[in-house]
């Protein structure tokens, strides 16, 4: 079987139950113990690979919000007890994660292998305390581990205080100038949101109150939101504007703070935020319309956009993205703009594997993210399409696709349910042993007990892609 991408299809022919199941299997087969899930840690937007000589495709955090509210969702759909028992062992897994002092172990994503909580950035702190406050919400979740959520989250609190409040960044040193965290938008928004969501469950505001709303005022104020252009200053470099992506969890995080406090003014900020996502779309030379990488604004005027970065082409926040553009034009219908959101959609179906992978980027200087795949990449997809079945939904059923050859140019991606490898001009670069977190080999000599990488020679489908 052979597959060229981008492939001419339609969404409805790829959005469907089956993909479901063949990438439910793609991601099951990076388990490494209950709730622990591994991966590539390859940071697509800024280019990031190191991970892989340091030999680790372990687990890293930030994956669990994603992870958990996949399984919920699919439990709470097919009512099938091999989901609640997922969630549950995700949330067992997070605190597991807690070290002794308060912070998380492994929330470090593309710095990933670490094992101390101080290397690590808010962000990759506070998304599984959003987790933990979705599954203690949750009115199927297990009583005793509800029972040990506020004690994590309070620990977590005070060591938080010391190591992240007001840290600052490479632009702006600790300590930070306002109430913050780290003074990065996506980042600290996730803060906020944790410290909301925190008051709704246990009818506690006084961390929202005395950190959150400051905080949430300053990424409101003229140095961080640019109404005029729907963008918001990311805030660790000079006049650059939060990338694309990173809109996927900017409106979350703002709609989740407007749901737990009230705050009607952030209706009108995603909303001005969604209409000026509008203005990303370009066509690529695959013929397809795209999102742009990012907006380039002039240092004193930030009452529009002289000129668009196009690539590389963030493909793992489509799904995310395209969902939000779905949300906005339910309140905001328009046909123009409908009909851009069916053809990213298209874009979208056009990139899924026959593994239901999606690339993690598209015109990357290094091609390697255009045909390497793993949770990382594809949990946006997972939801998508656990979202768009709707009723219609049915527990994934187990569909293995066999052993891919996936190329680009002179890259080859091979994988099957067990183990993986990266080839350049023939010879193997890198492979590894997905059950294992350290189970990674350099070069085309070494070996891995339990690992027999003469199996990923059998190809049952190849394919490719060009850029």
């Amino acid at each position: 079987m052979e597959h060229r991408y981008p492939k001419e299809t339609n969404p409805d022919a790829v959005f469907t139950q089956e993909t479901l199941d063949r990438l439910t299997t793609s991601l099951m087969s990076w388990q490494q113990g209950p709730g622990n899930f591994g991966g590539l840690h390859l940071h697509a937007c800024w280019g990031e690979t190191s991970v892989l000589t340091r030999r680790y495709h372990g687990q890293t955090i930030f994956t669990s919000k994603m992870l958990l509210e996949g399984a919920m969702r699919l439990f709470e759909t097919t009512d099938h007890p091999r989901w609640k028992r997922l969630a549950e062992e995700i949330v067992s897994n997070i605190l597991f994660l807690q070290a002794r002092n308060g912070g998380f172990i492994h929330a470090a994503a593309e710095a990933e292998p670490t094992y101390v909580p101080e290397i690590t950035c808010p962000i990759h702190q506070f998304m599984p305390i959003v987790a933990l406050l979705e599954y203690a919400a949750w009115a199927n979740a297990d009583a005793d581990l509800q029972a040990q959520i506020r004690p994590a989250i309070d620990r977590h609190w005070e060591w938080s205080l010391k190591q992240l409040w007001r840290s600052g960044n490479a632009l702006q040193h600790r300590p930070l100038g306002f109430p913050g965290w780290c003074g990065v938008t996506n980042q600290d928004l996730v803060a906020i949101a944790s410290l909301a969501m925190y008051a709704q469950v246990y009818g506690d505001s006084r961390r929202f109150v005395e950190f959150g709303a400051p905080s949430l005022e300053v990424y409101l104020g003229p140095d961080y939101y640019h109404p005029q252009i729907g963008l918001m200053e990311r805030g660790d470099n000079e006049n650059f504007v939060e990338r694309t992506a990173y809109y996927e969890w900017i409106l979350s995080m703002l709609e989740t703070i407007r749901v737990c406090t009230g705050d009607d003014r952030l209706f009108e900020v995603t909303d001005n935020i969604g209409s000026h996502l509008f203005e990303a779309p370009f066509t690529w030379k695959d013929g397809l319309l795209h999102l742009s990488w990012g907006a380039q604004t002039l240092p004193d005027d930030k009452s529009s956009v002289p000129a668009w970065i196009r690539t590389p082409i963030t493909l793992t926040a489509y799904p995310a993205l395209i969902s939000h553009l779905h949300r906005f034009l339910s309140r905001h219908p328009d046909r123009t703009r409908a009909a851009q959101v069916s053809e990213l959609e298209g874009t979208l179906a056009s990139y899924v594997f026959a593994d239901g992978t999606i690339p993690g980027a598209l015109g990357a200087k290094e091609p390697l993210f255009s045909i390497v795949t793993s949770p990382v990449s594809s949990l946006g997809l997972w939801l998508f399409l656990v979202e768009r079945l709707g009723d219609k939904l049915r527990s994934p059923a187990y569909a293995p696709t066999g052993c891919i050859h996936r190329t680009n140019g002179n890259l080859v991606w091979k994988s099957n349910e067990h183990l993986w490898s990266i080839e350049k001009d023939g010879q193997r670069r890198f492979a590894g042993l997905k059950l294992n977190p350290g189970a990674v080999a350099i070069g085309p000599d070494e070996t891995i007990a339990g690992a027999d990488f003469k199996e990923l020679e059998h190809c049952d489908v190849r394919e490719s892609i060009e850029q």
